[in-house]
């Protein structure tokens, strides 16, 4: 609807090319700055424990830990909060 918001992973090609139809705002998120979007994920380090740093343009808003493994689960997480603080 005109008055939501899609929240869109940048990371993907053909994403990239729907958002250019949207009627409402969109809110975007990728996995690291390369990937253009407003939220991703930057410092990434994988162990035990991932780490990454949540970023919001140039601002670093937190450090996460999580023991998701998988570059696919720093997206999602990337883009989960990306949707909940906007």
């Amino acid at each position: 609807p005109r008055t939501g918001n899609l929240v869109a992973c940048l990371d993907d090609e053909n994403i990239r090319q729907l958002i250019g139809q949207a009627s409402c705002s969109v809110v975007s998120y990728s996995f690291g700055r390369e990937g253009g979007g407003d939220w991703y994920a930057a410092n990434v380090t994988r162990a035990p424990l991932s780490r990454f740093d949540f970023m919001h343009g140039n601002e670093k808003v937190t450090t996460i830990e999580t023991p998701l493994l998988g570059d696919h689960n720093i997206q999602n997480m990337v883009g989960v909060a990306a949707l909940l603080l906007t």
